[in-house]
């Protein structure tokens, strides 16, 4: 993207909150997201003007960003039937461990030997171990 892309975009965005960068948050903006294009940005912005209470910082466009593709990821999965974990890929188990006098339950999450836990790891790149590496 462009800087004069960037900076007709980023008032779109300061406009809608009311407020104004500085000229050096601008410009450290504008190195940390220049990679991004353009429409990349829109999104994010449009996304930010929908969803956030404050005008947003790096921080928040990049985790806009990340929910944007996250639900993008989410559309495109179809998961398979399976009773172990109801087509989700991941398996809720507990531990039991004595502390003193008494025993506390820990909850855990691993991915099932399904199709649907090698989807999770390729697509969200969870690395959770299987049941079978657990021994459950």
């Amino acid at each position: 993207m462009s800087n004069t892309e960037f900076v007709q975009v980023t008032a779109k965005l300061e406009n809608y909150f009311g407020k104004e960068y500085t000229s050096e948050q601008q410009k450290i903006m504008f190195d940390m997201l220049r990679e991004w294009s353009i429409e990349k940005y829109r999104r994010a912005v449009n996304y930010a003007i929908q969803n956030c209470k404050y005008l947003p910082k790096i921080a928040d466009l990049k985790n806009v960003d990340m929910e944007i593709s996250n639900v993008k990821n989410k559309e495109k999965i179809e998961f398979v039937k399976c009773n172990k974990c109801n087509g989700e890929g991941f398996i809720k188990y507990f531990r039991k461990v004595k502390d003193g006098d008494r025993m506390l339950e820990y909850e855990y999450v691993a991915l099932c030997t399904c199709e649907n836990a090698d989807k999770q790891k390729q697509i969200n790149g969870y690395n959770l171990p299987t049941l079978a590496e657990i021994g459950l």
